[in-house]
């Protein structure tokens, strides 16, 4: 990268020290894993703790040369200390910026009373929407 090139991005910094003072909670420091697709690439993930649990947020990548939307949707699973049972939430993502970025963010709440009980957490890319599995416990 030539210095011309990085001063754009050397001036961003300061920038996106901003944002994240804007994001509310604390930072929570546990283990992150990402799964992502041939469509959509999960850049960063982050957890934080709030009023409601924990807070995952974070920026995936459309594919640059995908066209159209991208479907899907993101599973977020916290796995406890204690090895019960995971607890998994979906999400989606914010619109795509346009151009060759094709950059959205994410945002989910695990809800868990106390943060310090959970062990790790997982986000991955599901390509396919949940309702095309069926339920077999729901009764006609």
């Amino acid at each position: 990268m030539t210095a011309v090139a990085a001063r754009p991005l050397l001036a961003m910094v300061p920038v996106l020290g901003l944002l994240q003072g804007c994001l509310p909670g604390e930072p929570v420091r546990l283990p992150v894993t990402r799964a992502s697709g041939r469509d959509l690439t999960i850049w960063t993930v982050a957890t934080r703790r709030v009023e409601e649990g924990l807070l995952v947020h974070g920026v995936v990548r459309g594919a640059p040369l995908a066209l159209g939307p991208i479907h899907g949707h993101l599973h977020v699973v916290a796995t406890p200390r204690d090895g019960g049972a995971p607890i998994v939430v979906d999400t989606n993502w914010g619109s795509m910026s346009g151009g060759k970025s094709r950059l959205a963010d994410f945002y989910a709440t695990v809800p868990v009373a106390d943060t310090r009980t959970l062990a790790a957490v997982s986000v991955a890319y599901v390509a396919t929407s949940d309702a095309a599995t069926p339920n077999l416990d729901i009764k006609q």
